[in-house]
Formats: C-alpha cells, sequence, structure tokens
C-alpha cells in the first residue's frame, strides 16, 4: 500500500529552492525537492536534506515519473513530506 505522511521540517538551504523548479525525489529519504531549471543535475553530491546522503546519481528520480506512476500522489509535492512508495 502506498501511504504518504508527514516527515521533517525542511532546512533552510531546501527552503531557498522552492521556486520554479524540476520537482526531484530522493528514493533514500522518499522526499522532494527542487532543483533550479538551469541547475545540471547532478551538481550536489547529496540530497539536500541534511539526514539524507543519498546520491543524486542514483538516488534523484524526476518527480513527474513519481506521479505518474503513482496514483493519489500530487502533481507538486510540499517539502518535508515523505512520499512513501516502499517499506
Amino acid at each position: 500500500m502506498i501511504t504518504v505522511h508527514n516527515s521533517l521540517k525542511p532546512t533552510p538551504i531546501i527552503e531557498i529552492l522552492t521556486y520554479p523548479l524540476n520537482w526531484k525525489w530522493c528514493a533514500k529519504c522518499q522526499r522532494c525537492y527542487g532543483r533550479a531549471a538551469d541547475m545540471p543535475t547532478f551538481t550536489t553530491p547529496y540530497c539536500p536534506y541534511l539526514d539524507c546522503d543519498g546520491e543524486p546519481l542514483i538516488c534523484e528520480w524526476d518527480w513527474s515519473t513519481i506521479y505518474r506512476s503513482t496514483p493519489g500522489f500530487p502533481s507538486k509535492p510540499n517539502l518535508g513530506q515523505t512520499y512513501q512508495i516502499y517499506e
């Protein structure tokens, strides 16, 4: 069963990235973050959430891919919220 539940409040670093963006989803912490449209993918070594060490090369997925394949998820995700697709 797919569930959506609240997680930690996003860090100030992530709040800076909340403006018109390409939404990404981290497969390790299962949370979303925004990446500026002109920012190359894989420019940071880890997921921007401080409590996650997911590597973008391995863990970063486009939110549109997750959204299209997961019924019930919103078209625009919320920062700090976990979108769990596996346990």
